[in-house]
């Protein structure tokens, strides 16, 4: 649901090498060593995913195992140290409807080291719910700039499963779409599956501020509408810390607002 994290490489205008990003190493024969090591670790994933008696315990030792530091290497500077830790937080107080049910808090953590990211969410996609994503980030092109964080994460709460995941985030001059979309495995109860999106195409009329547009589909708040969509506007302070609002469903009977609130440390 975040936009703009620094430590993603969103709302600055870095411009990416035509390449994957990825710390130098001695030579190419290590690279494809570490790239098949890495794909053989997310096959061994996935298998164990779909495997009936796949359990939460078990989803979150095969995360730890993917971020294993045999298999980090973008976690080492060019001069063979390690990429020092960033972490960010963000919360969203959802102002619901009188007659819509209760507000409530969407706390969100972020931690970074290299190439890899790492989120922990709470009532994000599902109320109750707690989550925990691991990732690894790609980015391409000059002018226009992409990045890619293909994600793979586990629940614990009113939905007990697992989540494949993708977050993207397009970059040109001024203009930026970002868009986050991951599908919901309930382990108890199947019935339970869904496709959860998060999607803002913003303009950054300056360099602290932005304005956009944005539609979501969670769980965590519903309406007679599938996809919620609205206005965002978010400023940030100092360098460091970001404000920003959410209206979704302006002109609607089920039109609410959501307060964001974000620090970097």
């Amino acid at each position: 649901m975040r936009f703009g994290l620094p430590a993603m490489g969103l709302y600055s205008y870095h411009e990416f090498p035509l390449k994957v990003r990825v710390s130098p190493m001695v030579g190419e024969s290590d690279k494809a060593i570490n790239a098949l090591e890495l794909l053989l670790r997310m096959k061994q994933i996935l298998r164990s995913c779909f495997a009936k008696r796949t359990s939460i315990v078990r989803m979150f030792g095969l995360l730890a195992l993917l971020s294993s530091p045999s298999l980090a290497y973008g976690q080492h500077t060019a001069a063979g140290s390690k990429a020092p830790w960033e972490f960010s937080a963000q919360a969203y107080w959802y102002l619901l409807p009188q007659d819509s049910g209760d507000d409530f808090l969407l706390p969100i953590l972020y931690a970074d080291r290299g190439a890899w990211h790492f989120e922990g969410r709470y009532n994000y996609e599902e109320l109750h719910t707690a989550t925990f994503f691991v990732g690894r980030k790609f980015g391409f092109g000059d002018k226009v700039s992409i990045e890619l964080v293909p994600m793979l994460g586990g629940f614990v709460g009113d939905i007990d499963g697992i989540a494949p995941g993708l977050e993207m985030d397009f970059a040109w001059n001024r203009f930026e779409l970002y868009t986050e979309g991951e599908y919901v495995w309930d382990l108890e109860d199947t019935e339970n599956n869904f496709f959860y999106l998060w999607s803002e195409l913003s303009w950054h009329a300056r360099d602290w501020i932005r304005l956009g547009l944005v539609g979501q589909r969670t769980r965590a708040y519903q309406t007679d509408l599938d996809i919620q969509r609205g206005l965002v506007t978010e400023a940030t302070l100092r360098e460091r810390f970001r404000l920003g609002v959410w209206w979704f469903n302006p002109g609607t009977s089920d039109s609410f607002v959501s307060l964001g609130f974000g620090i970097d440390f």
